[in-house]
C-alpha cells in the first residue's frame, strides 16, 4: 500500500489512543512523522499509539466484538524510502517484514526549511542578540546554533526568526 505525505491520509491510517497517558497526541506525531519524511535522512524511529477499542464505545459490558488494536508505530526511512510499520514489538521491523505502508516524499516542504542561516532582527526575550547565525540542527519548531558570547548551544522558536534557506 502507498500513500500521500499529509495530514489526511496518515490519520485515515494511524489508529492511536486518546488517552492522557500516551507519550504525545496523535497530532504531535503526524506532524513529526511529516517532518522527518521531509528532512529525507536515514532514520527509524518508534511511536507508541497506546491500546485502541475501535468497536467498544458506549457498549458496556455487552460487547464481545471491538476492533482491539494497539501497540508501536515504526517509521524506517532508509535511501529515499519511507515505510510505516505497525508492530507490536519493542525491536524495530526486520528487512524481511512485509506488512507496511509506503509513505511518499512530498513535492513542497511544510515543516522542514533546511535552512542554513537564520537572522534575529533584534534582542530576544531570551537575551539572544541580534544577527545572523548558522543552524547546527532543525527540530520540527526550532533551529540550533552555537551561541558565541555564552560558548553553548542554545535553541530559538522558528517563529520568532527569519530564515534563509
Amino acid at each position: 500500500m502507498q500513500i500521500k505525505c499529509t495530514k489526511s491520509d496518515l490519520n485515515k491510517v494511524i489508529m492511536w489512543s486518546s488517552s492522557r497517558y500516551n507519550v504525545c497526541k496523535k497530532s504531535d506525531a503526524i506532524e513529526k512523522i511529516i517532518f522527518l519524511i521531509e528532512k529525507g535522512e536515514d532514520y527509524t524511529v518508534q511511536f507508541e499509539s497506546g491500546c485502541y477499542s475501535g468497536g467498544a464505545h458506549g457498549q458496556g459490558r455487552r460487547c464481545f466484538k471491538c476492533n482491539y488494536t494497539g501497540g508501536k508505530y515504526w517509521l524506517v526511512i532508509k535511501d529515499g524510502v519511507c515505510k510505516l510499520y505497525n508492530l507490536v514489538s519493542d525491536y524495530p521491523p526486520k528487512e524481511t517484514d512485509d506488512d507496511f505502508i509506503v509513505i511518499q516524499k512530498p513535492v513542497k516542504n511544510k515543516y522542514y526549511t533546511g535552512a542554513k542561516q537564520f537572522t534575529v532582527k533584534e534582542t530576544t526575550r531570551y537575551g539572544i542578540i541580534a544577527g545572523v547565525y548558522d543552524v547546527q540542527e532543525e527540530t520540527i519548531d526550532s533551529f540550533y546554533f552555537f551561541y558565541p558570547p555564552e560558548n553553548q548551544r542554545r535553541g530559538v522558536s522558528k517563529k520568532e526568526v527569519r530564515h534563509d534557506s
